[in-house]
């Protein structure tokens, strides 16, 4: 039985008639053919909310579309709102550091001003007051003055108090001999006083009532304003003091060219 069944595998390996290969292809053909038809005309398997490319499914696909680009729109305005203010927030910031580098220009040259003034004039002790500048001007009503009061050092804790006193030499019309006066500001015909005071670097309250000649500072002040003059008298000089209760601590002499 061996033996025949070799020889029989042998026989169909060797002599397999090529008509019977063309036949066994083509009905294979055939047959991959026929299934693949039959799975083209297998229906689909439903979706839970229709059949694919269903008016409903579109729809719904078009609605969520919208809602993202929505969403999308809002985002990009409130981008643009931010966006605004940030640049807004720079604006103001670079507009403040200009500002503020100004100021600060204006002030290093105010102190260079300050420190060149302070080398000039003579300095006197730690604390002590001294008039820094005095300038008068012939007025038709009066005797206009600038008076600059300092305290050498640095500012100290408790303000200075005290007054400037004013008086000035000269002559009487039709009369030789000298004359010397002390100056009260002028009051104008309401009674007001005729002047002006202003405090500068760390001022104390300043000046009380109607004296204007009443000096308060922790550094210096400055008073400028007119002293009334007595009728017919031509001043020649001037000699501005500095006096704390009756105490003199600084003057000052001026001689008048007008």
């Amino acid at each position: 039985m061996r033996e025949r069944t070799g020889a029989f595998s042998g026989l169909t390996l060797m002599h397999w008639p090529k008509w019977a290969t063309w036949v066994v292809v083509v009905l294979l053909s055939m047959a991959v053919g026929a299934g693949a038809a039959l799975l083209a005309k297998r229906p689909l398997a439903p979706s839970t909310t229709g059949q694919a490319g269903s008016p409903q499914e579109m729809a719904g696909l078009d609605a969520k579309i919208w809602e993202r680009e929505a969403a999308i729109q809002a985002m990009q305005t409130r981008l643009d709102v931010a966006d605004g203010e940030v640049a807004l927030e720079r604006s103001a910031r670079l507009e403040l550091e200009r500002q503020l580098a100004a100021v600060q220009n204006d002030v290093g040259r105010v102190r260079e001003q300050l420190a060149f003034y302070e080398q000039l004039l003579p300095a006197g002790p730690e604390g002590s007051v001294a008039v820094r500048g005095a300038e008068f001007q012939k007025l038709p009503n009066g005797l206009g003055y600038r008076v600059l009061v300092m305290r050498n050092g640095k500012a100290a804790d408790t303000p200075f108090v005290g007054r400037l006193q004013i008086t000035a030499s000269g002559r009487e019309s039709g009369r030789d001999q000298i004359k010397t006066v002390t100056l009260a500001p002028l009051r104008d015909t309401s009674g007001s006083l005729a002047a002006k005071v202003l405090d500068m670097a760390k001022p104390a309250s300043g000046p009380t009532g109607d004296d204007t000649l009443a000096l308060k500072f922790e550094q210096y002040q400055r008073l400028e304003g007119v002293l009334a003059l007595p009728d017919g008298f031509s001043p020649e000089a001037a000699v501005v003091s500095v006096l704390e209760g009756k105490t003199v601590r600084a003057s000052q002499s001026v001689e008048l060219r007008f």
